[in-house]
């Protein structure tokens, strides 16, 4: 966590104030400190973020340990560091692991469960998708792709001609990401980004467009991951195009889609998308976002994904474009 965290960062600024309520001579744990922030599978993201932290004064990091008392790492000088440190403080500790933490853990902190609140939006969301067939075959196809280096992101939108595969506009911009990566919240990672960066695309060209994003449609927990907030937010057609699956059951034997072969994912019965590759597993997860049909997202997809990808090459141009403009910048 380089500096104070910027005011659009709700996961990071409600991260330090549960961190700042574990008191001298107690620790709390990585799994503790993300169920509060509303989502226990954030613990990976919990501990991500600490190991970036820059302010060991104002937040102790030092006092957040593994599940089982295993002290985990430290960005100070390793478990030693740490060991000391907690020493320091009153907190016996004995082969790398706190002595008695189920009397010292905290495990209740007074802040917002943001990653809850942000499920609990997904899923309002989720009742404004729409799979109704396209009356039309696009036109145009925007691909879109974020991109991360320290201190920033970059996001873009890459303008293809459907039918002959020209480039036809791209824009990118530059933003700070609100969350760390944590599966299932994508859409609040890169929302920001991906939709200024469609934004910047002619409105009359967006009128006649279908939007390919880097991530899950429907083929989400809630129902309503990044390629489904991106569509409903600008008001367009969009299909998701992740390289891993979140959810699902796969068929055992794939269809032909545009020489591909596509192997269908249901969830609790109903049918949610595809993916495009080979029988071992691997390629692309294909899931409408909104505004079009399951049998159109895959189609779709497929026709502008080339064999043996993992992504359409729209959405791939959009992530050449991104590093570019992190070069160029």
């Amino acid at each position: 966590m380089r500096g104070p965290p910027p005011g659009g960062a709700p996961f990071r600024v409600s991260l330090e104030r549960a961190l700042a309520q574990v008191p001298r001579g107690r620790v709390t744990t990585y799994g503790d400190l993300a169920r509060a922030l509303g989502d226990v599978s954030a613990a990976r993201a919990v501990g991500g973020e600490l190991a970036r932290n820059d302010r060991p004064l104002e937040v102790p990091c030092h006092r957040v340990v593994m599940a089982d008392g295993t002290l985990g790492g430290y960005a100070f000088g390793g478990p030693r560091r740490k060991a000391s440190a907690l020493r320091a403080e009153g907190v016996e500790v004995s082969g790398g692991r706190v002595v008695r933490l189920d009397r010292l853990a905290v495990r209740d902190f007074d802040v917002p469960p943001v990653l809850a609140e942000m499920a609990e939006r997904q899923r309002g969301l989720a009742a404004r998708v729409r799979l109704e067939p396209l009356r039309r075959p696009p036109k145009v196809v925007i691909g879109v792709d974020a991109a991360y280096r320290e201190g920033g992101a970059c996001a873009a939108a890459c303008v293809f001609d459907v039918g002959e595969g020209e480039p036809l506009q791209s824009a990118t911009v530059r933003f700070a990401p609100a969350l760390p990566y944590i599966p299932g919240y994508l859409a609040f990672r890169e929302m920001e980004g991906l939709v200024a960066a469609v934004g910047k695309v002619d409105e009359e060209v967006r009128r006649h467009a279908v939007v390919l994003v880097d991530g899950q449609g429907i083929l989400h927990p809630r129902r309503c991951g990044v390629a489904s907030m991106v569509g409903l937010s600008l008001g367009v057609p969009s299909v998701g195009a992740a390289k891993s699956r979140l959810i699902g059951a796969e068929a055992d034997r794939p269809r032909r889609v545009h020489g591909h072969d596509a192997y269908r994912l249901r969830v609790d019965g109903e049918s949610r998308g595809a993916r495009l590759g080979r029988a071992q597993g691997g390629g692309a997860y294909i899931s409408p976002g909104t505004g079009l049909s399951v049998a159109q997202a895959v189609a779709i997809a497929a026709r502008l994904t080339r064999v043996g990808a993992r992504s359409p090459w729209p959405v791939a141009a959009a992530d050449r474009a991104c590093r570019q403009g992190f070069a160029s910048s």
